[in-house]
């Protein structure tokens, strides 16, 4: 609407510079992990940096109706404990 362009249109924009971006950042070395086997290995890699910011937003998700589906969807998040 902003742009002039249809939701297809903008999705496959969105696609082709999205793939020229990672292109870029791997090509210069700058393109983030964003795998690992475990969190050792992730806490090993992060073991230079001084600052890490991280995206906390939360995504919508149908819950399934499937009781043992839904344990798989559930985030025990509120029994982590709290590290500042």
């Amino acid at each position: 609407m902003l742009i002039g362009t249809d939701g297809s249109n903008a999705q496959r924009n969105f696609e082709k510079y999205l793939q020229l971006l990672t292109y870029t950042l791997e090509r210069e070395g700058a393109m983030p992990r964003r795998n690992f086997k475990d969190a050792a290995e992730f806490k090993a890699y992060l073991q230079e940096e001084k600052e890490i910011i991280v995206d906390v937003s939360e995504q919508a998700t149908q819950r399934p109706k499937n009781q043992e589906a839904q344990k798989e969807q559930y985030s025990e998040k509120s029994d982590l404990p709290i590290k500042s």
